[in-house]
């Protein structure tokens, strides 16, 4: 379970304690009097219990987590005492808020202070309809592939619905290394654009910034080591279409990037909705992986694409003559696959019409580009473009929510 701190949006009153037995999951929680508001987190400071007894060694956790959840196995040791403080997150009315970004659409906001991230925090709490936890819904995106100084990383998402959502961009290069990856780009720079192209916001170097690592823990980002060149951003942005262009702030030695977003605070009127990255296929880097995860308690369905011939339209050239689309499950099991999307009559039909449903362009009748649609569970996923046939060209792995 994660525990986020947030001192400066909430005043604490010590109400009660929530224990649990040696060997047991189940949490009792004791709480005299609650808040008249539904909107509260509990404070914890553990003390490590066993066999009845206090243990010689005390083990101090302190955070807060959403009272509904004390209730739930957490994974911590079993027979823990927990005495709570209860609060509120109504903020001061001094507490900061985060100006709006010169020359961005109406509503951005960077978040540059843990102050600004509790109070969108707290604002997510009280926007979401209760029950809509359950409801699957896309929570991380992330897009892996080769950088260079005339290939960057292009990843596009669009936030559906009518509340605003606070995001964690990344573009993570030197960070790579802890997963065995080699080449890794020294020093990304992300630039986020809008949806008419106006860059607004760029970072190239995160500088372990406090409000970054709370909002990592809360979205469950992996870790960035302290000082490293590894670059990333946390914004509050309104419904819309935006894209995250990773380069190299060195030049032209380029490497292998990461661009991530994560949903880190929103209320139950939005979401993120889908998840397009362009790259150029070369011999020695001859896939193009985006992640993504499902949260929620339900199935989410998806329209995936693998584009290369039906760049053409674009304007682009050198498009991936055959790209061939595969979902691979956590344990790196594959899912489905697909090789030329209007192969058979009944799934090009139920393609075109889910499509439209998501405002896709359009393929071509015919064509070699690949499209799969599924429903998936709860959990993490991986899709990749390859070729079908040839080894080069530039390919656009899209990847839908479909309601």
């Amino acid at each position: 379970m994660t525990f986020a701190r947030s001192d400066d949006a909430v005043t604490w009153t010590t109400l009660g304690s929530a224990t649990r037995a040696a060997g047991s999951s189940a949490w009792t929680l004791t709480v005299p009097a609650q808040p008249a508001s539904g909107s509260f987190y509990v404070r914890a400071r553990a003390v490590v219990v066993s066999g009845g007894g206090t243990s010689s060694g005390l083990t101090e956790f302190i955070g807060e987590l959403n009272v509904a959840n004390v209730l739930a196995a957490d994974g911590r040791p079993p027979g823990l005492e927990l005495p709570i403080a209860i609060g509120v997150p109504t903020p001061p009315a001094t507490a900061p808020v985060a100006p709006p970004v010169s020359g961005a659409p109406a509503g951005v906001r960077v978040l540059a202070d843990a102050a600004s991230l509790n109070l969108a925090l707290a604002a997510a709490q009280a926007a979401t309809t209760p029950g809509s936890a359950n409801l699957a819904r896309l929570s991380n995106l992330s897009t892996r592939a080769r950088v260079t100084a005339d290939n960057p990383l292009l990843t596009g998402f669009a936030i559906s619905g009518t509340g605003e959502r606070t995001v964690l961009i990344r573009a993570v290069g030197p960070g790579l290394a802890g997963f065995g990856v080699t080449g890794s780009l020294a020093a990304p720079l992300l630039r986020i654009f809008d949806a008419s192209g106006n860059s607004f916001v760029e970072n190239n170097g995160w500088a372990a910034a406090p409000a970054l690592t709370q909002a990592a823990a809360v979205s469950g980002a992996f870790p960035l080591a302290s000082g490293s060149a590894d670059a990333a951003i946390l914004l509050t942005l309104p419904p819309g279409a935006y894209t995250i262009q990773v380069t190299d702030a060195n030049g032209a030695a380029g490497g292998v990037a990461l661009a991530e977003v994560y949903d880190v605070a929103g209320g139950s009127a939005s979401r993120l909705a889908n998840v397009s990255s362009r790259s150029g296929l070369t011999a020695a880097d001859g896939v193009l992986i985006s992640g993504f995860v499902i949260a929620g308690g339900a199935n989410e369905n998806l329209l995936v694409r693998g584009v290369g011939p039906a760049l053409a339209q674009f304007g682009v050239t050198g498009a991936l003559a055959d790209p061939l689309v595969g979902i691979y499950d956590s344990a790196g099991r594959m899912v489905a696959a697909n090789d030329n999307w209007s192969s058979t009559a009944g799934t090009k039909a139920a393609l075109m019409s889910s499509a439209t449903s998501v405002g896709a362009f359009a393929l071509g009748d015919g064509s070699k580009d690949a499209a799969l649609m599924l429903s998936l569970a709860p959990g993490a996923y991986t899709a990749q473009v390859s070729a079908a046939s040839g080894n080069a060209g530039s390919t656009l792995l899209e990847i839908y929510e479909v309601r």
